[in-house]
């Protein structure tokens, strides 16, 4: 991880990890559109992250 300091929080990586879980889904959906599957207009979210607070 780049930026992170000894007084980077727990908090602040986790948030991290969930923007680039964020930022590569939506990539996913822009390339399954551009290879000619329809657009989403529903996605269900499972799991831990799920329930995340953040």
């Amino acid at each position: 991880m780049v930026g992170t300091t000894l007084g980077t929080t727990k908090a602040e990586i986790l948030r991290a990890a969930m923007k680039e879980i964020c930022f590569e889904m939506k990539e996913m959906l822009a390339d399954l559109k551009d290879a000619g599957f329809a657009e989403f207009k529903i996605l269900r979210i499972t799991g831990g992250a799920a329930q995340s607070k953040l």
